[in-house]
């Protein structure tokens, strides 16, 4: 028997009051879509995007990442951001470290689009 999975909007991410008054951050959604360099094979480039993972996970701000490639080799990596402030800062952080920097330098020059959205939804 197949389970049906429930879509849950987000109501407990929302912007709500927290006890010292303020408001609690709303989760977002990193899109960014690349294609890699001549020469960089599938292996070569999940190896690098698995060097950033331990500064990632030292952030406390990414909840979840994948990273998937279409069959026109596109590439799109897809972060789960505790909020938009701890992504954009994350970001300002990993452009200063050596594993960032390999990884970004197997993407074709040119062919990054970026991207955050407020997450509104999220299955179970």
């Amino acid at each position: 028997m197949r389970r049906l999975t429930r879509l849950t909007p987000l109501v407990p991410f929302a912007a709500a009051d927290t006890a010292g008054g303020g408001t609690a951050q709303m989760p977002v959604a990193e899109i960014v879509t690349y294609t890699v360099r001549d020469g960089i094979e599938t292996e070569d480039l999940l190896q690098a995007a698995r060097k950033t993972e331990a500064f990632l996970r030292n952030t406390g701000a990414v909840l979840s990442r994948q990273l998937s490639r279409d069959e026109n080799g596109l590439w799109t990596d897809y972060i789960l951001w505790t909020s938009l402030e701890a992504a954009k800062a994350t970001e300002a952080q990993a452009m200063e470290r050596p594993e960032f920097a390999a990884f970004f330098a197997m993407m074709a020059e040119g062919s990054a689009q970026l991207r955050h959205a407020p997450v509104l939804m999220q299955m179970d």
